[in-house]
C-alpha cells in the first residue's frame, strides 16, 4: 500500500481530470495520501460528481476528516443498513472488501437498485 501512496500523487491524479469530470461516481480509497484524496474530491465536486469513501482500515479511516465535506457515502455500513452475508468457505480475505464495493458500484452505475447492487457486491465478495 505504500507504493499507492508514493506513486498515486495529486499530480498523477490531475491527469485524469476529464475522466473524473464525466464519471457517474468517484470512489476514493483511504490508501491514497491525504493530498491525493483532497485533489480527487475537488475534481469530482467541480462537476457535481458524487464521492464515496472506502476506509480500508480503522487506522486509515481517519483520512476522511479533511475530505468529509465532499463525501456523499462511506463504505462499509452503506446507509447504516445491515445485509446478511452469504454462506461461504473462507479461502483468503484479501480483496473481498474491494470485490464487494466494486460489485456494488458497477451495479449502481448500470441503474440497478440498491438491493440488487448489494446482492451483486456480496456475490462478488463471496466469489
Amino acid at each position: 500500500m505504500e507504493a499507492i501512496e508514493m506513486f498515486l500523487t495529486l499530480e498523477w491524479i490531475q491527469q485524469f481530470k476529464n475522466t473524473i469530470h464525466f464519471a457517474l461516481l468517484l470512489m476514493v480509497d483511504a490508501n491514497l495520501s491525504p493530498p491525493a484524496l483532497e485533489v480527487s474530491c475537488q475534481l469530482a465536486i467541480e462537476s457535481n460528481v458524487p464521492v464515496g469513501f472506502e476506509p480500508v482500515s480503522i487506522a486509515k479511516s481517519k483520512r476522511i476528516t479533511p475530505i468529509v465535506k465532499y463525501v456523499l457515502d462511506r463504505s462499509p455500513n452503506f446507509l447504516a443498513m445491515h445485509f446478511l452475508a452469504l454462506p461461504a468457505s473462507v479461502v483468503r480475505l484479501t480483496g473481498a472488501g474491494d470485490c464487494l464495493v466494486s460489485g456494488m458500484l458497477v451495479s449502481i452505475s448500470t441503474s440497478l437498485d440498491m438491493m440488487q447492487s448489494v446482492a451483486i457486491g456480496i456475490a462478488a465478495a463471496k466469489a
